[in-house]
């Protein structure tokens, strides 16, 4: 049984299609569905991403890590990275094998290299998928994202630091 831990395990795609059910793409009936479940859920709504974050990666949602911090009792961003999943995976979480990028915190263009955890990589400048480079890549509605995550931390100032992570659609940035 897959269960929900770190690293995206146990998360998976269900679709409802003429009254069947289905995950991953094969069809299962409710009382599997049960079986297949552990404990909580949380059930959320596909994003579809951007067209030009599909231009880089097309396979995952790729997002990016915010930090913003409290200091003094103003809040900030502190450090941003864009993760994107390879191989096709649908998940961008390094830890599970996906690229992190860093990006310019005040202009959110990415810098030079990609990097993979240890173990699964070293570095790159380009998108082993798409083979899109990374150096200069404009993440679209990058400000309002930085200015929502701002303003969302002053809901939980008591927090010194929040890490958000944030998806980007047609319409601008989804936490």
């Amino acid at each position: 049984k897959e269960f929900l831990a770190d690293s995206a395990q146990g998360i998976y795609p269900v679709k409802v299609s003429n009254g069947k059910l289905f995950i991953k793409g094969q069809e299962y009936s409710l009382e599997q569905l049960r079986e297949r479940i552990m404990g909580r859920i949380l059930l959320q709504e596909r994003i579809h991403q951007h067209p030009r974050l599909n231009e880089l990666n097309p396979g995952s949602v790729n997002c990016i890590r915010l930090i913003t911090v409290c200091k003094n009792d103003a809040i900030s961003p502190f450090y941003a990275v864009l993760k994107t999943g390879v191989r096709g995976s649908p998940c961008d979480n390094w830890c599970a094998g996906g690229l992190a990028i860093k990006m310019d915190l005040l202009t959110g263009r990415l810098d030079e290299y990609g990097f993979f955890s240890p173990g699964k990589g070293t570095r790159t400048d380009r998108h082993p998928d798409t083979g899109m480079v990374f150096k200069g890549f404009q993440a679209p509605y990058y400000q309002e994202a930085i200015k929502l995550a701002v303003a969302l931390h002053e809901y939980f100032y008591a927090f010194h630091s929040i890490g958000w992570d944030i998806a980007f659609t047609e319409n601008g940035p989804v936490f």
